[in-house]
Parts: C-alpha cells; structure tokens; sequence
C-alpha cells in the first residue's frame, strides 16, 4: 500500500482510525499494491542472532534495547531477561554478559569514549559498565519509578533519564552526580534526546507533547503539541533544526525546533511506531508493531526501502551512520544486523544472495 504525506493540519483520530482498519484489510487479504505504485525495495539482514534461552526459562529473551558503539564494532542487547549482552558485528559474537539488573532492561546507550556502557529499566537503576572488564563500576541511586529512557549529550558528559514519572533527571554519567532535575508535560515520558548542541534536550510521552529543555541551565524552554496519542521515538536532525517524533497514532512528524511548526507527516501505517534511527543526514530508519522496518528519505518524503524478516514487534533500533550499519531489536528474541552501505537502494538484496544466521 503507498505511503501517504500530509504536510499540513491535523488529522481527526477517526479518520486516522479508518485509515488503519482499510490498510489492515489491504495486508490481511495480500491485497496487491495499487496499478502504478511502486513499492520500495526490500532488503534481508547481513546477519540474525538469536537469543539464547536460558535453563530457568521456557523462551528466550525479547531485545527491547540495542546500542551499537561509534566504531560499529560492538552492538548492545538488553530485554526481559534482566541481562546485558555485547556482541562483536563482524562474526555474531557474544563479547560479554553484563549482569546486575534485577528487572527488565528498556535502554542501553554507550558513552562516546567507547570503553562504557549506560542501561536502566524495570529495576529503577542506571548502571555503568565498563567494556574492557565486563564489570559494573556504578550503580546510580534507585528512582522512583521505573527509567524508560536514557539519552546521552554527543561529549559524554550528561545522561538523562526518565520513565513513569513527571521527573527528569540529569546526571554525570561516570561519576553518578546529579546534576538538575526537570518536569516533564506528564507522567509518563517514553523517550529523550539530546540535541546535536549537547544542551537542548527533548522528551515526549503519554500526552503527545514535545518538551525542550536547556540541560545545562535547568531550564524548561517550550512545549508543543505533536501528536494525539503516545510519543514512543523522538530524535534530532543532524543539524538541531528539526525534531522527527513518532508513536501511537502511527504518524511520523517532522517538526520545527525553534516553534514547534510542522514541516510535515509520513503517515506510518498499519502499526504503531517503536523505534527510530538516523541512518544519514535525511534518511530515518522507523519500526514498530507491524514488524517491519522501513527507510525514509525526509525530503521527498517517500519511504525508499523496507527492511524485511522480524515476526515481532521492532522495539530498538541503532545506526552508525559513517559505518552504513543499522542494529534491530524485536520481541521475535533476535538482533539484525543490517548493511545500508552505498544507499538504502543498492543495498536491496538480490535473489540468492548470502544471509548469515545464528
């Protein structure tokens, strides 16, 4: 089914709801794609690793966080089973198991000295780790409630973190000071980041409101409306002038930062968007719900490729833009590697070609 663009107003949750229900029927009966559409391409994973499941455990662990280094060498995985894993990219690897979580993990993020990694989750905690050793060298005081996003400043030297509560809180990440805390929209924040600037930071969640805010000054600087259900994804544009934010309402919005204007919707049907990366400097990679992933160019504003293979939810995805390598995360227990070198279109992969899984 084509992707459609609005580039202008807002659409009424019944006719976004209609629209899901049509697109629905169109995949549920393999309807063929309309007389003059051309569907994107579909391009396979260099590489499936899956899950192992443990012996205290009847299935393995879904991936609900990835991470993949600056130099695209490791990829982090964490999930439900409480456990960190680092895989090496180039053979599939199992580098180190972290453990220290006591729940479920929701974020993994590694710090750009590339000898740390930073994961929270269900057990209320930030953990450090430090790479080399496998060891956790710090676990930051115990939050309130549960910490579902974590977003680091691009020179390493703020992390924050938020979750299922008002509260945003700002720390220096190897040493554990905190450093500000903010007041999200609602109670509910499902996702930060941190503008190329290191300064601004932006959170969204249940209320469909993108929030910014001067980290270093604790600050809050505006608020907007962007959606009309959950923010899930949000990121900014390599430049800092734009947000791209998605969620529930299966919409991808591409806002102004300076005023929050719209510049336009891709309308992201029939699933649920849970996951956003850049993959270049105006390509995005989106997944969700409907198990897919797809390959945006944001400025014609048509999707370009779509990556085919999970049977689960795409939870987490991460790029290494100069590395042309985007990690997957999906509740089918297993990463995806995948290689976008030389374009989302001449990565589409050919009949027979090789796919390595493990």
């Amino acid at each position: 089914m084509p992707r459609q663009v609005r580039t202008a107003g807002r659409m009424p949750n019944v006719k976004l709801a209609v629209r899901t229900l049509i697109a629905g029927v169109v995949l549920a009966l393999g309807l063929a794609t309309p007389a003059g559409a051309q569907s994107p391409p579909t391009i396979e994973a260099a590489r499936v690793l899956r899950m192992p499941t443990a012996a205290d455990r009847n299935t393995a662990p879904v991936v609900s966080a990835v991470a993949i280094s600056a130099n695209a060498q490791l990829a982090a995985t964490a999930g439900d089973d409480h456990l960190v894993r680092i895989w090496r990219t180039s053979d599939g690897s199992v580098q180190q198991i972290l453990r220290g979580h006591t729940d479920w993990v929701r974020a993994a993020v590694f710090h750009p000295d590339q000898k740390h990694l930073l994961t929270a989750g269900d057990d209320r905690r930030i953990r450090v780790w430090d790479l080399a050793s496998g060891d956790m060298i710090r676990a930051l005081p115990r939050h309130p409630q549960v910490i579902y996003a974590l977003a680091l400043s691009r020179d390493g030297q703020i992390v924050a973190a938020a979750g299922f509560e008002e509260a945003i809180r700002l720390y220096k990440p190897l040493t554990g000071e905190m450093i500000n805390e903010l007041t999200a929209t609602c109670p509910d924040v499902r996702t930060l980041a941190f503008a190329p600037d290191g300064r601004t930071l932006a959170a969204g969640g249940r209320d469909g409101r993108i929030a910014l805010f001067d980290a270093v000054a604790g600050s809050p600087l505006r608020d907007f409306a962007a959606h009309d259900r959950r923010i899930h994804v949000l990121s900014f544009s390599a430049d800092g002038q734009e947000l791209v934010s998605a969620g529930a309402d299966e919409v991808i919005r591409i806002s102004r930062v300076d005023n929050g204007a719209e510049v336009a919707e891709l309308v992201h049907l029939p699933g649920q968007v849970r996951s956003l990366a850049w993959c270049g400097p105006r390509q995005i990679a989106t997944g969700g719900t409907d198990n897919r992933i797809q390959l945006w160019d944001l400025d014609s504003r048509r999707e370009v490729a779509r990556l085919v293979g999970h049977d689960g939810t795409v939870a987490a995805l991460a790029c290494n833009v100069d590395q042309g390598a985007l990690v997957s995360g999906s509740y089918d227990t297993t990463l995806r590697i995948w290689n976008l070198t030389g374009g989302a279109a001449a990565t589409a992969r050919k009949p027979g070609a090789r796919r390595d899984t493990q």
